[in-house]
This record gives structure tokens, C-alpha cells and sequence, in this order.
């Protein structure tokens, strides 16, 4: 298994498709922080969304990273096609620890805040990132070559979804409360990391496990979907 996380290593370093998003990332941070104090769960809050459409960006760029040959060729090394993907998974999720660990850390060892964030804040907010970070990818991993017929088609659709996440909440107010169990939940990983108290509002356990839950299924559901797809491309 290690060894197929340092190929993809160096298959997805020699590719340079992550300069863009990481590049963006650390601007957008550094913009962030570069005047003080800052609130600290409303900071948080900022970059974990920064993190959630980077680590998507990511993983678009990511999944489909080998053509197809080569896919059969590490394919036949490993005989899990399911595994391959897990792994893939495993090793964008892996690539964003690094920066949004930087994301909680930075800001207080610069002393950015207006106050020294607790040790259960800043456990709350590493937290919100993992899930953020997993979130996107999980949302990114659909929108692939075997899956989607034309880049475009899947760039689009990508970004529908993850515009759509953003704006959850507003759209849950405007429509019906059914849909919330359809909208990817980042609004609850918003709620958790807002500095607003003035809200009365309590989430249930339900709806604080609700990111978990969807993460799961969506990992689960696209294993299965690819395993059964094997190497066949939407494009053909």
C-alpha cells in the first residue's frame, strides 16, 4: 500500500497540477491574516471554506491523473481496483493535512487573533478542516472521465455542486427542509465554526454527524460505482 501512495506521490509531483491550488490556498490565507486581530472560529471558518473548493480542486485533478494505460498497467500490480481508489482518496486527503494543518497552526503562533484560541477551539477547527478537506474530495471524486462525457460537462457540474454546498443553508430556507438530506452538508461545518452567538438554534446529533455520514456514503457509493465500471470511459 505504501508504495502505491509514493508512486501516486510522484506521479501527481511530476504532474504540477498542484501549483494552482496550493498557490491559491497560501495567497488566500496570507491575505486573510495580513491585517489584525482577526476573530478566531469566523477565521477558521474562511479558511476551511478555501479548503473545501481547494482540496475539490485537488482531487478533479487528481483522479484522472494517468491515462488509461497506465491505470492497467498499476492496475495489474495491485489486482484491487477498489483499492487503487481508496488510496487515491487516501493520498489527496493526505496532501491537504499538511496545509490546513498550516491553516490552524499559523495564525496562532504568528498571534493574528484577538485572543489566544483554546485548545478545544483549535481542535474543533482542525477538525472542521479534516472534514472540509473531505468533503470536497468526496463531492470531486463523481465528477471524473468515466463518469462524465466531456471536461467541461464535469467542470461545470463540479462547480454547481460545490456553489450549491456553499449556499445550503439559504436555499434549505427558501425551498423545503426535505432537501437538506440531499444538499452536501458544509452548512453544519459553517454553523459549528461561527463565532455568531446570538443564533439559538442547537443541532442535533444527527445533523453534527450528518458531514461523517455523507462523506461515507459518497465514498462508499463511488468505490462500488468504479469497480463495477472498471476501465470503461464515458468519452468512448
Amino acid at each position: 500500500m505504501l508504495h502505491i501512495l509514493f508512486y501516486y506521490h510522484r506521479y501527481y509531483q511530476r504532474s504540477y497540477r498542484y501549483v494552482a491550488p496550493l498557490t491559491l490556498y497560501l495567497i488566500a490565507v496570507f491575505f486573510l491574516y495580513g491585517v489584525v486581530p482577526n476573530p478566531v472560529m469566523d477565521s477558521y471558518a474562511i479558511t476551511s471554506t478555501f479548503l473545501f473548493f481547494v482540496s475539490a480542486w485537488f482531487c478533479y485533478g487528481f483522479i484522472d491523473i494517468e491515462d488509461e494505460t497506465q491505470q492497467i498497467i498499476t492496475f495489474l500490480h495491485s489486482r484491487k481496483l477498489t483499492l487503487l481508489y481508496a488510496l487515491k482518496l487516501l493520498y489527496i486527503w493526505l496532501f491537504t493535512l499538511p496545509i490546513s494543518t498550516f491553516a490552524i497552526i499559523y495564525p496562532i503562533i504568528f498571534d493574528k487573533f484577538d485572543y489566544t484560541p483554546s485548545f478545544q477551539q483549535a481542535l474543533i477547527a482542525f477538525s472542521c478542516h479534516q472534514l472540509s478537506a473531505l468533503l470536497g474530495i468526496s463531492i470531486a471524486v463523481w465528477f471524473n472521465q468515466k463518469l462524465f462525457r466531456t471536461t467541461r460537462l464535469s467542470f461545470f457540474g463540479l462547480c454547481t455542486i460545490l456553489s450549491i454546498s456553499l449556499g445550503g443553508q439559504g436555499i434549505i430556507d427558501q425551498t423545503t427542509p426535505i432537501i437538506s438530506w440531499i444538499i452536501p452538508p458544509y452548512r453544519i461545518i459553517l454553523f459549528i465554526l461561527s463565532d455568531d452567538n446570538k443564533t439559538n438554534n442547537v443541532l442535533t446529533p444527527i445533523e453534527i454527524a450528518s458531514p461523517v455520514i455523507y462523506i461515507t456514503i459518497l465514498i462508499l457509493s463511488f468505490l462500488l460505482v468504479m469497480k463495477n465500471r472498471k476501465f470503461e470511459n464515458s468519452n468512448k
